[in-house]
Formats: structure tokens, sequence, C-alpha cells
């Protein structure tokens, strides 16, 4: 899909919390060939039967998340984030523009697996580069409580740009 393409279909957005990191490269070894393939753009309208016990699955992990499935869902409607799915799961983005540096982040929302704890995640770097580069960003972005990711991520090429701490009052 290409950048205008996008961006009639996800429009900038403003940043929201994230859930999952990224997703990179090319099919490891133990991955069935039909397990493998680009994500495709999709209308979440289509898919919602299998994505949204996805997005509670995800929130029931993340309790601090303040959205509801029916908000990913009526992002995705509107236009301003995207849903992508594979074979293996799903990833919603949008695309944030930093305030003062105009900078373009593709910004990783949410992403879900079929199958947790293999880092499938792993598969998508090169589709996750090659879209970021298509919409003209300039950094792929995502935040996850997930601290498990970590050394994945940094040893992957992800930084750590920022680290939230917060308590209930």
């Amino acid at each position: 899909m290409r950048k205008e393409e996008h961006e009639a279909q996800t429009p900038q957005s403003d940043e929201k919390s994230s859930t999952v990191v990224s997703i990179a490269e090319k099919p490891r070894a133990n991955t069935p060939a039909e397990d493998y393939s680009d994500p495709e753009f999709a209308d979440i309208r289509d898919h919602w039967s299998w994505v949204k016990p996805g997005i509670e699955e995800i929130l029931a992990d993340s309790p601090h998340l303040s959205y509801l499935p029916e908000d990913v869902y009526a992002e995705c409607i509107s236009g301003k984030s995207a849903l992508y799915v594979t074979p293996i799961g799903f990833a919603v983005v949008s695309v944030s523009v930093d305030e003062y540096s105009k900078e373009r982040r593709l910004f990783i929302w949410l992403a879900w697996a079929k199958d947790r704890g293999e880092h499938k995640w792993l598969l998508y770097e090169d589709w996750l580069n090659l879209l970021a580069v298509d919409l003209e960003c300039n950094r792929i972005e995502a935040r996850s409580s997930v601290l498990e990711l970590q050394p994945y991520a940094l040893a992957t090429g992800w930084d750590i740009d920022t680290v939230i701490y917060s308590r209930e009052v």
C-alpha cells in the first residue's frame, strides 16, 4: 500500500498506548511457509470476529490500558488507524507526527499473535521498514508493558526512548 492509499485510510492520529513492540525479517527455519506472508491491509469489519478476542486478550494482560475493543474498531473505521492481518495474527498501526520536529512515525498501536512467546513479531521487521519508508516515516515506534520483549527488541535494533512510571493516587 502506498503512502497516499494508507493516508486515505489512516490520517495522522494522536499517539496512543501500545501493547506490543516491533514486527522483523525473513521466515525463521521453524516457521511453516503457510504461516508467513506479508501483512495485508484489512477492513476491521471483515475480521472483527477474531480480532476483537485478540484485543480483549491484550487488554486483559494490560489492565492499565483504558480503551475498549470498540475504540480500536472506531479508530480503524474512521481511518485514524489501520488493521493489517497475517495467518498468524494482526497489527493495528497509525502514523503520528511530532508536533515540534514534524518527524513522522509509524506507530504500532497493537500487535497480537495466535501463538504467544515464539517471537513471531520478528518475521515482519523488513515489511514494517518498507511500510514506514513508503509512508515517509523516519521512525517506527511501539510501546509495551511486556518486559520480556526488551532483550529481543534491543538485540534487533530498537532503542528505549522513554520509560513511563505511574501510580494511583
